[in-house]
């Protein structure tokens, strides 16, 4: 024979009438329950980054350098125009990159929306905004980025 035991504090009996027995448990629940992760939210519009250092910055989220990732996601610029989504979870492989079909962006910051979210545990935040700003192109730097690709784009089509 089955029987059905709950086990839930004197204030949450009242949901447990599918149980043949309640159980009180010894130790208060929020004790013994596993905290939730914490999500963060960066908004990117306008950043381009250097490839080699948007790598870096990825790897090191996904590999705990700056909390424990369980899940990142994010569209990212580069300064060829493309755009791309990254998608990661912990557990289930590698980072996967999907090339997003846009227009390329050439002219100036891009205006289209891109971000990260993170989904995690102890997440240095003020680290990641370091790293992300390290990783993002000067005016400058993007401008003769844009000068090469754009002559590039003339040249090929």
């Amino acid at each position: 024979s089955v029987k059905r035991v709950a086990i839930a504090t004197p204030q949450e009996t009242e949901f447990c009438h599918w149980a043949d027995e309640v159980i009180e448990p010894a130790v208060s629940l929020p004790a013994i329950a596993p905290t939730l992760p914490e999500l963060w939210q960066v908004e990117l519009t306008g950043q381009v980054f250097d490839p080699p250092s948007l790598d870096e910055l990825l790897l090191e989220l996904t590999e705990g350098a700056y909390g424990q990732v369980q899940r990142l996601k994010g569209i990212f610029e580069l300064p060829d125009g493309q755009a791309f989504a990254v998608d990661f979870c912990l557990g289930l492989g590698e980072i996967e990159y999907t090339n997003l079909n846009v227009p390329p962006w050439l002219e100036g910051r891009p205006q289209r929306w891109s971000g990260l979210e993170l989904i995690g545990y102890h997440l240095d935040k003020a680290a990641v905004r370091e790293l992300i700003a390290d990783a993002v192109l000067s005016d400058t730097v993007l401008a003769q980025y844009q000068v090469h690709y754009r002559t590039q784009v003339e040249a090929e089509g």
